[in-house]
């Protein structure tokens, strides 16, 4: 008998279809884009809810549907003051444009 032998699936129960390492995968990969995401906010100066906010707006509803202040405030979940200013901590630095 050879030294290398292949471990047991682990059993159904346990892991129906992959699940299990489905879920460890996508956790991690989770893990590595907030972290990804955390440095670019960190070398451009950025809160956490701009960051947000810049991919709500790059995610948006495409030319023919502008992302408007109420809708992103909606989407992110923060009070009209909230959003002024992270709107304009975001015009400041360049990121956005305001138009009406």
């Amino acid at each position: 008998m050879s030294g290398s032998q292949t471990p047991a699936p682990p059993p159904p129960e346990e892991c129906p279809t992959g699940l299990q390492s489905f879920a460890v995968q996508l956790r991690r990969m989770t893990g590595e884009f907030n972290r990804i995401v955390q440095e670019f906010a960190q070398a451009h100066g950025l809160h956490h809810t701009d960051m947000l906010a810049l991919i709500a707006i790059l995610d948006g509803g495409g030319p023919d549907t502008p992302m408007t202040p109420g809708r992103l405030r909606k989407q992110l979940n923060l009070t009209s003051g909230a959003m002024t200013a992270c709107l304009d901590r975001l015009e400041r630095a360049g990121h956005i444009r305001r138009v009406r």
